[in-house]
This record gives structure tokens, C-alpha cells and sequence, in this order.
């Protein structure tokens, strides 16, 4: 949704990034995937949506829409913090911390707006947990990058990560 970067200094995360990362998929979306957060990867490229467990997804969607015999659902990667948490430039990622989620609130928002999605996803516990008051709707997938980890498609989740991406799809 942002081009180039934003002049936010909302969160400590603004003095350890490199750059704001972007989101990626069309605007308006069938689906809204929310994010943890950005990674290493996805700060590189300055965009979400080109790491392996994002590639997995987009397969995992494909197959879903196929099982379902209905066209592929145009979607939407944002992550809950714009910036990649980290304690220092070039240092390892780590999980983003609630005064960093509150403060890129006002970016998920802007994006459902914007997005205008008839289902949006957490991909995982730690989105549910700090967005499931605002999005009761919402459903919760498996970390992508739990199941990247475990083999992707051949991890013992990937079906049941199937199965919930399914239920999402029929509207």
C-alpha cells in the first residue's frame, strides 16, 4: 500500500529500520492476510510477499480454489507493524512488540478499508491474539512459517491449514 517509505516515528522500530515495507496483492482484495510482521527477507525487497512461506501460501490458495472448483481469490499480504522488529539494523528478527502493534494500528485499518475484503486471515496466533477484537471475523491459519519449516506441503499441518483457507473461501 506505500510506495516509498513513511516518515512514521510512532515506535522504537523507527530507529532500527532499514525501510517501511510494503504490502503486496491487489486493492480492493477478496482476502486479507495479516502478517506478523515483516522479515529480513521482506525488508531486503522492500515488499511482504516473496518469501517462501508467502510462495507456499499463494500454492495453498491455488489448491483451495481448485478442491473448490471456484477461480483463485485475488488477495492482499499486510503485515500488523510496517517495520521489520529487530533490536538493531542487521540484527535478527524477533516477534513485534504490543506498543509496536498499536502504533501500525492505524496502517492494518487503512488497509481493511482500502482492501475491502470479503475474508481476512491471521496467519497466526500471535495476529489473532492482538487483532481479534477488532476483526471478530477474521480466521486464524497455522504460521506459514511453522509449516515452511516442517516441509510445507508435506507437513503434517499443511491439510489442516487447507481445510481452514477453504472454509474462508465460500461466501
Amino acid at each position: 500500500m506505500t510506495r516509498s517509505p513513511l516518515p512514521c516515528t510512532r515506535c522504537k522500530l523507527s530507529k532500527t529500520r532499514l525501510c517501511v515495507v510494503r504490502s503486496f496483492g491487489s486493492i480492493p482484495a477478496d482476502i486479507l492476510f495479516l502478517w506478523e510482521a515483516p522479515s529480513k527477507t521482506d525488508e531486503r525487497l522492500f515488499e511482504m510477499g516473496r518469501t517462501p512461506e508467502a510462495r507456499l501460501l499463494f500454492e495453498m490458495m491455488a489448491e483451495a480454489a481448485d478442491i473448490l472448483s471456484i477461480p483463485c481469490p485475488s488477495f492482499h499480504i499486510h503485515p500488523m507493524v510496517m517495520c521489520r522488529p529487530t533490536t538493531m539494523k542487521y540484527g535478527p528478527d524477533r516477534l513485534p512488540e504490543k506498543d509496536e502493534v498499536l502504533s501500525c494500528a492505524v496502517h492494518v485499518l487503512e488497509a481493511v478499508r482500502k482492501v475491502q475484503p470479503k475474508q481476512i486471515f491471521f496467519t497466526s496466533k500471535l495476529v489473532a491474539a492482538a487483532w481479534r477484537k477488532e476483526l471478530p471475523d477474521a480466521l486464524t491459519l497455522l504460521p506459514m512459517e511453522m509449516l515452511e519449516r516442517q516441509g510445507g506441503k508435506q507437513s503434517p499441518y499443511y491439510l489442516l491449514t487447507l481445510r481452514k483457507l477453504m472454509e474462508g473461501l465460500v461466501w
